[in-house]
């Protein structure tokens, strides 16, 4: 069992953040399980199984355990959205519902975000447009520091709206792998409207997701002297 961290929870205890290995997939599943049906339906479930089952952290997919004494109380799941792009998402995350407000889901996002702190240029989540109020949701990816990135309807099986919330990481060297012809010229035109824009308005287009403030990201989210590695 590899220990990330041990952190103190609000009510004092301890929760170890280990990564996830093969011997612990049925407890992580009976975990997920619990948040059936009000969290999860079946296809979220046989999703998680999936991604469990083909489990690579070479392949870009991570997962985190949360434990506090030998109880499994909560897990979080990223992986790497396919594409140029260094984007991870974070597909699910859960924690037991006799155990929520103690802090433990914004632990495990602080600790994921250290994972991603050399990798990732951007960490999101998507939240469907209506969930139980009983649901890790919209609240919470705020509180984390995620802000509104964009709503898609129709995203999801029922036809709800995706809202897509994001955090652009103040670690990560912006201009790795842009190409030399990527800056602005006279002709660049906005690829929607067809009008010309502006070296004014190219600037604000480029800069318009901005880092996030480093003691926003990973251990910022959590009190430093109650981590022990």
């Amino acid at each position: 069992m590899k220990v990330l961290a041990e952190i103190q929870d609000k009510k004092g205890e301890s929760v170890k953040i280990i990564s996830y290995e093969s011997s612990l997939r049925n407890r992580v599943m009976a975990l997920f399980r619990g948040g059936y049906p009000n969290s999860f339906d079946e296809y979220d479930l046989e999703f998680i199984e999936e991604f469990l089952d083909e489990y690579d952290e070479e392949e870009g997919q991570f997962c985190l355990v949360a434990l506090i004494g030998r109880k499994m109380v909560g897990a979080s799941m990223m992986e790497k959205v396919p594409g140029p792009q260094d984007v991870w998402e974070t597909s699910y995350i859960f924690v037991r519902e006799s155990e929520r407000g103690r802090d433990i889901g914004r632990i495990m996002i602080g600790i994921q975000e250290e994972r991603l702190k050399d990798i990732a240029r951007i960490s999101f989540a998507v939240n469907p447009g209506l969930l139980p109020k009983d649901a890790i949701s919209y609240p919470f990816w705020k509180s984390v520091g995620y802000e509104d990135w964009a709503v898609l309807p129709g995203y999801f099986r029922d036809d709800l709206s995706g809202i897509f919330l994001v955090k652009r990481n103040p670690h990560y060297a912006i201009g790795r792998g842009i190409s030399e012809d990527s800056g602005w010229e006279p002709g660049m035109a906005d690829s929607l409207t067809g009008k010309r824009v502006s070296q004014k308005r190219y600037r604000e287009i480029m800069n318009s997701l901005k880092p996030v403030p480093k003691e926003k990201w990973g251990r910022g989210l959590i009190d430093k002297e109650s981590i022990v590695y």
